[in-house]
């Protein structure tokens, strides 16, 4: 699987948040991470449909996580902002790495 810049800074995004000891805004999450403007308005709402991210009442929009970091995957990040992912199949490698292969393509 690769992912597309969207993800990828979904990625980034929700590292950050896990990170922070107190909800984060949007304009400190465009700064620390180097996410634009434009790109953060379209993944801070998938987030929070998804229930990784949560929006705080208040005068700024500051986000935390909705749930235990621990409890979030790779996955729900990608499936949040992409929609849903072909089913992949997840082989050990001899150096102890996890190799995905394409549901239907050879490993």
């Amino acid at each position: 699987m690769r992912l597309g810049s969207d993800s990828a800074y979904g990625v980034f995004a929700t590292a950050q948040v896990a990170t922070e000891r107190a909800p984060i805004s949007g304009d400190d999450l465009m700064e620390s991470c180097g996410i634009p403007a434009e790109m953060l308005s379209v993944i801070l709402p998938k987030l929070v449909e998804a229930g990784i991210f949560r929006r705080e009442a208040g005068p700024r929009q500051v986000f935390a996580l909705a749930k235990p970091a621990d409890r979030i995957t790779l996955l729900h990040i990608v499936e949040a902002i992409e929609g849903r992912q072909e089913p992949e199949l997840l082989l050990p490698s001899h150096a102890g790495l996890v190799v995905l292969v394409s549901a239907g393509h050879g490993a």
